[in-house]
């Protein structure tokens, strides 16, 4: 004997988008087709099943099981049409893979951040307290950092000409406030 069950699912996404998503749960058995209600709140969706009735509640982009059942009396009831539409799935993202190499070599393979913004990258190194800059003109600096644990960069343009500023665990720090490094910290 073949048991047939059955999957609620929501699905949203479109075909000139780059990204979908579902959720939903496996249902069991239907004794008798589901029944699907536009109330103020909610759709509402009931389903019968061997293990009794239940109630499951689709808002926005969730879906969920409802605990009690819900008051359909004012209700609009809807028709709904079976569908043998397959859900696609997402492909899984790729690793992210390790920047290039731009830094000086004794820094280190892997920094703690790094990112850049317009032409001007960075990469910070937390154990050496190091913060390697490339402006943009290919020439690396190597600043100290001290205590600041640097996770962001923006660029600021203005008369006075560029100012670039970091993000750390106390704030925004100007990198022109940084020490450049005399040499690379063990």
């Amino acid at each position: 004997m073949t048991v047939m069950t059955h999957k609620v699912a929501l699905s949203s996404g479109d075909s000139d988008q780059q990204q979908n998503q579902s959720t939903g749960f496996n249902t069991g058995e239907w004794s008798k087709p589901p029944e699907l209600f536009h109330s103020p709140e909610n759709l509402v969706l009931r389903i019968e099943s061997k293990s009794g009735v239940e109630f499951i509640a689709v808002r926005g982009n969730q879906i969920e099981s409802m605990r009690s059942e819900p008051n359909l009396k004012n209700a609009e009831k809807l028709t709904l049409k079976e569908s043998d539409e397959k859900i696609a799935r997402m492909k899984p993202m790729e690793p992210m893979e390790a920047p290039v190499r731009w830094w000086p070599e004794e820094l280190g393979e892997q920094p703690n951040s790094a990112g850049g913004q317009n032409e001007m990258r960075y990469a910070f190194f937390g154990d050496q307290q190091r913060l390697a800059v490339d402006t943009g003109d290919g020439k690396v600096q190597v600043y100290e950092t001290e205590d600041h644990r640097i996770s962001s960069v923006q660029q600021h343009e203005s008369s006075g000409g560029r100012k670039i500023t970091f993000t750390s665990q106390k704030g925004e720090v100007d990198l022109a406030t940084l020490k450049p490094a005399s040499r690379i910290a063990d």
